[in-house]
């Protein structure tokens, strides 16, 4: 597929182009093209690594966290359709909508989640922001439980500003693909 957009060549603009508006061209080409236009370095898509203004928007495109940020800047549900957490903060309880899917098809899981968060935890840019999870469980397809050594209030408040707890895809990453699959509802 080929996409092309006279605002993708304009210096700080960002431009998604969707599948639908493209034309057809050989089949070794990718399924779409993301043009991503700025003044600072692209480091990649992947929420592990990545790390720059201009990354996180291509990401916040591409991949989706467990809460997003709302009007008052509290989280709202994104992935998790609710969450909870104990009386002393110490373990967050989140429930993923149903029917969630990565946009090759596969089914999105907790167990999806689990490894996102392994893959942050292990990373350098999310070490100290994750250094007190002590533990993630995972119950059932649509649970996650994720305990910490001290207690968390503001667990969904860390990631501050632009960067979320995106979840990535355990198969596509298991396949050697990039992790930039979105995710359907």
């Amino acid at each position: 597929w080929s996409c092309t957009s006279p605002a993708a060549n304009t210096p700080g603009m960002l431009v998604a182009v969707a599948a639908g508006a493209c034309r057809r061209a050989p089949l070794e080409r990718p399924a779409f093209e993301l043009r991503l236009v700025a003044g600072e370095p692209n480091v990649g898509l992947d929420p592990a690594t990545a790390s720059t203004a201009l990354s996180i928007a291509g990401m916040e495109l591409l991949h989706e966290p467990l809460a997003e940020c709302g009007p008052d800047s509290r989280p709202v549900p994104a992935l998790a359709e609710s969450w909870s957490t104990n009386a002393t903060a110490t373990r967050w309880t989140f429930q993923l909508r149903e029917g969630l899917r990565f946009s090759d098809g596969s089914p999105l899981t907790a167990g999806d989640v689990e490894f996102s968060f392994r893959r942050m935890m292990a990373a350098p840019l999310w070490k100290s922001r994750l250094d007190a999870v002590t533990g993630i469980a995972t119950p059932d397809a649509r649970t996650v439980v994720i305990a910490f050594a001290r207690p968390m209030p503001e667990f969904l408040d860390l990631p501050g500003g632009q960067i979320g707890y995106f979840v990535v895809s355990r198969r596509a990453c298991a396949d050697g693909r990039e992790p930039a699959l979105h995710i359907r509802y």
